[in-house]
This record gives structure tokens, C-alpha cells and sequence, in this order.
């Protein structure tokens, strides 16, 4: 799932990807969890259900409109964002990024010059998030719209 997330990583950052991968300073290696997985998989779950409740849920000939799909994809964004923005800041807030990615030091005195991971780049994940989310549920919709009583022909008619 990190490589998707990776094709896009200009958006949020080289640091903050490593840190997602499970980067662990004290060992110099990826010890830590692999987070990409986690919330690549929370993603796609998310974007499957707002597609199986909109076409089977829902259901409703009144919403057989391509702005009622429109809807759906942009809660099934804003849900994706929000749960990637906050599990990131999450780490930034309570320090569990890794020191070597998270500053900047000089290398003679070892103080900080700069924050390299900030929350400008949870964010922007949060934003990544979102724009694969809606990948994935224009590619659910296409392929699980045709069983759906009233709304198969949504987004777009045969």
C-alpha cells in the first residue's frame, strides 16, 4: 500500500513517508510498524462502505443523480482526509517521529536549526489520503453499480 501513497509522496514528504514506513533512528532500520498498511487498508474499507451504502443503502431512485454520487465522494474524502490528517499528527504531537527525521542539527553544537516534518505535512497527507480514496471509490463504483436497484446507472447513464 505505501508505494500508491509514495507515487504522490512530493505532496507530504520524504521524511514523513519514512516515518510511515516504520523508520526507528535507535536501530537504523524500519523496526517500526508499517503504518501505510494500516491506513491504506482503513481507506479502502471506508471507500467500499460509502460505495455499498450509496448504491445498496441508499438506493433511492431520487438519488440517482450524479450530484448525490458527488456527495458521496466528497464525505468519502473528507472522512479519509480527517483520519489520516489526525493519526499523523498524532505522532507529531506526542514525538513518536524519529529525532534523526523529524530535525534538523547542527552538526558541530547538535542543536536544532530546523523542524523538517511539520504540520503542514500531516496535512498534505491527509490530502494524499483523500485523493487516493477518491480514486478508489470511483473504481468501486464502476464495478459494484450494475447489482444496485435504483442507481446502477449513477454517475454516469449507460
Amino acid at each position: 500500500m505505501g508505494t500508491i501513497y509514495c507515487w504522490l509522496q512530493s505532496l507530504f514528504g520524504q521524511d514523513l513517508a519514512e516515518h510511515l514506513w516504520g523508520w526507528d533512528m535507535s536501530t537504523q532500520d524500519y523496526t517500526k510498524p508499517n503504518q501505510f498498511n494500516t491506513l491504506g487498508l482503513y481507506m479502502v474499507v471506508l471507500s467500499f462502505t460509502m460505495v455499498f451504502i450509496f448504491y445498496y443503502i441508499i438506493n433511492h431512485p431520487r438519488f440517482n443523480r450524479w450530484w448525490s454520487w458527488l456527495i458521496m465522494l466528497l464525505i468519502n474524502a473528507g472522512l479519509n482526509f480527517l483520519y489520516a490528517w489526525l493519526i499523523t499528527l498524532s505522532d507529531l504531537s506526542n514525538n513518536f517521529i524519529s529525532d534523526d527525521l523529524m530535525y534538523v542539527r547542527d552538526v558541530s553544537t547538535n542543536e536544532i536549526i530546523t523542524q523538517k516534518i511539520i504540520e503542514s505535512n500531516c496535512i498534505y497527507f491527509g490530502i494524499t489520503n483523500a485523493i487516493i480514496a477518491s480514486v478508489f471509490f470511483i473504481l468501486f463504483s464502476f464495478a459494484f453499480r450494475w447489482w444496485s436497484k435504483n442507481c446502477s446507472t449513477c454517475p454516469f447513464p449507460n
